[in-house]
């Protein structure tokens, strides 16, 4: 009874988690998850730019689960085992101190269930929150909007929570918290992003317990992913091991964790190994150094940190690349032009100097249409702003010909590219085909 009152307790929340899964995953693909009392709602986020917002939380929820229920099942079942074999026997004295020991077992047992139930409660409660909030959100640009430019709403929430969710992606912890406000501060788990910061920092100190550990409580994730991230952390401690020249414990520990066939891609360190044991090579031997060598350089241990970042960020369902820097991919590759390339606007986002080894990352859009681009504003030009042509062929936006003649004495406008002097009658409308 205690076991399967133990079992059906923590299954009640793996069910919840699951539920919860399923509609964070809806709303985030969908964007029109229904309430509960039926009705659809728009949730404005950033389609798998924020999804992330919604799946850590409940990727917690599901991790914490699985820790807890192995062992809440192991000593569920230790229990059950001690009073099914009948070892509550002896003096009545004896029998009363076994009974108190096993009253005190299940009172802890219960506790590190309730304690569990809680902190997968308060993750999903904290996913219910968000979507509360991003639901709640106005979009940036209305439906009658669209194609005018005049009514746009800066999104400066959803910008602070790109630049703190960057900001903890690099690891820049305290950082994000001076920045974040509290209601930024709510969407994300810090002490989530803090412990892959330390496993990271840990790898590239060449230590890799703290990474063994992570890895197994979520070996089923990493399963699931067909990552080879705990392997090749096997492997680098094995090599480890080689380095301290005990023959006997590199064996042992290959044919613990690492199994048959782990190595049957890694030639150069079965050889290290088939020396060892045939020849007693030591990490002086020269050969010996030059099949492990790959294996001690600095590059193998950062590699093995970038390797457990991917794993990481896909493990709890976030992009590879920051929502910033896919929004930032995806404003670029709107502004940027051919002219870009053949003559700079200091007004122009795209020919910052500062800007362009991000730029040259993201290919040139193909267009069907024309787009111009006021030099002096940097502002798109249209039927609410046309272009104007000067007398000698350079073309600007009305608006900033205006702004221009208004600040000179006489009503005309100097052109910037030819420094001439033209009335603004003189400028011609352009139009665009």
């Amino acid at each position: 009874q205690v076991q399967n009152l133990a079992l059906a307790h923590c299954s009640y929340y793996v069910f919840a988690a699951m539920q919860a899964a399923d509609e964070a995953v809806d709303a985030a693909s969908t964007g029109e998850p229904a309430t509960e009392d039926g009705q659809k709602t728009s949730v404005v986020c950033y389609t798998g730019v924020e999804s992330s917002i919604l799946r850590v939380p409940i990727e917690a929820a599901v991790s914490s689960f699985r820790a807890s229920h192995k062992d809440v099942e192991n000593q569920a079942i230790a229990i059950a085992k001690y009073v099914t074999t009948g070892k509550i026997q002896g003096s009545p004295q004896e029998c009363r101190s076994k009974v108190e020991k096993l009253i005190t077992k299940v009172q802890t047992l219960r506790s590190k269930v309730a304690e569990a139930g809680a902190k997968e409660r308060a993750l999903l409660q904290r996913c219910r929150n968000r979507y509360a909030t991003l639901s709640k959100e106005p979009p940036a640009v209305s439906e009658d909007a669209v194609g005018r430019g005049d009514e746009f709403v800066e999104p400066t929430e959803k910008i602070d929570r790109a630049v703190v969710d960057y900001l903890l992606r690099e690891g820049c912890m305290e950082t994000a918290r001076q920045y974040a406000s509290p209601a930024v501060a709510e969407m994300f788990e810090f002490e989530v992003f803090q412990e892959a910061h330390n496993i990271q920092a840990s790898l590239r100190n060449k230590e890799t317990d703290s990474a063994l550990a992570w890895c197994a409580k979520h070996r089923h994730r990493l399963k699931k992913l067909q990552s080879t991230l705990e392997v090749d952390i096997h492997l680098q401690r094995f090599v480890t091991i080689v380095e301290q020249g005990d023959v006997a414990a590199a064996v042992s520990y290959v044919r613990e964790h690492l199994g048959d066939g782990a190595l049957d891609d890694l030639p150069q360190v079965k050889r290290a190994l088939t020396m060892m044991v045939l020849f007693g090579a030591d990490l002086r031997s020269q050969q010996l150094q030059s099949e492990l060598a790959t294996f001690r350089s600095e590059d193998r241990w950062k590699k093995l940190a970038g390797e457990f970042r991917a794993a990481f960020l896909e493990a709890y369902g976030m992009p590879q690349a920051s929502g910033l820097e896919m929004l930032l991919q995806a404003g670029f590759f709107a502004l940027r032009t051919p002219a870009c390339e053949e003559a700079r606007s200091v007004n122009c986002p795209t020919c910052m100097p500062e800007w362009q080894s991000f730029i040259q990352k993201i290919p040139k859009p193909h267009r069907v249409r024309s787009i111009m681009i006021c030099p002096i504003s940097g502002k798109p030009m249209g039927s609410d702003n046309p272009p104007m042509a000067s007398p000698d062929g350079h073309v600007y936006a009305l608006h900033s010909l205006q702004k221009l003649a208004e600040t000179s004495a006489d009503g005309s406008v100097l052109c910037p590219a030819t420094q001439k002097q033209y009335p603004l009658s003189s400028f011609q409308r352009v139009y665009v085909t």
